[in-house]
């Protein structure tokens, strides 16, 4: 079916081991039931990814970063010319690599609703807001939540032992030093200064847990109950309120919560660079994704077939923003 690699999921399920995945493929190769061209053929494709990668290169491994790797960068169509390529060891992680992938988080974010104009917010000067700011949400200082799973583990993991990386709540400390950052039931009951000169701002960073298949499977497609009581409470306590959704998939925004927020930007799973998050939200980069799939009303627009007619949002909406720093 067109498939070059397959995957093994080891013993977890029966028997099915890598190795007699190897046994079961040369037997079929040896009854005609797969011809041997068609593996050479996905061989064939495989190499030829590895040596525009640059893995195959002898020096791949011990290269420094910027000298030759870099050529070979220049030359693999599969990567910024800027990037140096996956066989690079020593650049796993780089400066160079969360860069790019920064570019990547900023371009990606979907901006669902934007009353009034309110993102990107003003990012101050001298370090001091140009108005009061709030973070909370279960979703704003874990690294575990932005990666998902199928990355650090298997299930994903929370919190943030397990890589190093940049929070949502930290990219937008760092441009902003004075936000405040607010867990659990206190985040509703937070009241705005008195007498403050423009509407403070409140963003409310929510999504689901990690999960990887079957384990990730629910009854409805629902945000934390927590945080979207926290986020109507700011709304009603005159907060202007930013919903940040760290997701893979739509999450159903009922309209008692819809109703009262301001924005809703979609940031799906940004992995170590909650940076690029932040170039959103201050203007450092525009917002410009659109929807790969239209996002549903309810449950019973689950299945893509229902959100034909309708949808809550549809293919290819994303509101636009221009970068202003």
């Amino acid at each position: 079916a067109g498939v070059d690699i397959v995957m093994t999921a080891g013993g977890l399920f029966g028997d099915l081991t890598w190795r007699r995945q190897l046994e079961e493929l040369e037997a079929a190769v040896g009854r005609g039931d797969v011809p041997a061209e068609r593996v050479d053929d996905a061989v064939r494709r495989v190499l030829r990814v590895k040596v525009a990668c640059g893995l195959l290169r002898r020096a791949a491994a011990s290269t420094p970063a910027g000298g030759d790797a870099a050529a070979a960068a220049s030359r693999c169509p599969l990567f910024d010319a800027a990037v140096p390529p996956m066989g690079d060891a020593a650049c796993v992680g780089c400066e160079a690599h969360r860069a790019a992938a920064r570019r990547a988080v900023a371009k990606s974010c979907v901006l669902l609703v934007n009353e009034g104009g309110l993102l990107p917010l003003p990012a101050g000067e001298g370090g001091r807001p140009a108005a009061e700011l709030l973070v909370t949400g279960i979703a704003a200082d874990s690294l575990g939540r932005q990666c998902g799973g199928w990355s650090l583990e298997w299930q994903g993991c929370e919190g943030n032992a397990f890589t190093t990386g940049t929070t949502i709540a930290d990219a937008i400390r760092a441009v902003q030093p004075g936000a405040r950052l607010v867990s659990g039931r206190a985040a509703g009951r937070q009241a705005p200064w008195a007498g403050a000169a423009s509407r403070p701002v409140a963003v409310v960073v929510t999504g689901e847990a990690p999960y990887a298949e079957g384990f990730g499977d629910v009854e409805e497609l629902r945000l934390p109950p927590a945080d979207a009581r926290a986020a109507v409470a700011l709304a009603d306590a005159g907060w202007a309120v930013v919903l940040l959704l760290v997701t893979g998939r739509p999450l159903l925004l009922p309209p008692p919560l819809l109703s009262r927020v301001a924005a809703v930007l979609v940031a799906w799973l940004p992995g170590t660079e909650g940076d690029g998050v932040a170039d959103v939200l201050f203007g450092r980069a525009p917002a410009t994704g659109r929807l790969s799939f239209s996002w549903p009303h309810a449950m019973d627009q689950a299945a893509a077939a229902a959100r034909l007619k309708g949808p809550l949002f549809p293919f290819g909406h994303g509101l636009q923003t221009r970068a202003v720093v």
